[in-house]
C-alpha cells in the first residue's frame, strides 16, 4: 500500500473521530473521505500504468 494511501486512511480515521466528537463540520469530514477515495484512485491508476508498461515492453521485444 502506498504511503499516500496510508496517510489518507489515517486522515479519514481522524476525521471520523473528530466528527463523532462534534469538533468538525460535515464538509471537513467529507473532505477526508474524498481524500482517501482520491488516494485509492491514484493507486489503481499507477497499477494500470505498470500493467500498460509491461504490455509495451512485451510488444517491444516481440513477445506479444
Amino acid at each position: 500500500m502506498s504511503e499516500e494511501l496510508k496517510l489518507a486512511k489515517e486522515n479519514r480515521r481522524l476525521g471520523e473521530v473528530a466528527w463523532e466528537a462534534g469538533s468538525i463540520i460535515q464538509l471537513e469530514f467529507e473532505d477526508g473521505r474524498l481524500g482517501e477515495a482520491a488516494a485509492r484512485f491514484g493507486v489503481m491508476q499507477e497499477r494500470m500504468n505498470l500493467d500498460l508498461a509491461a504490455v509495451d515492453l512485451l510488444v517491444a521485444v516481440g513477445e506479444l
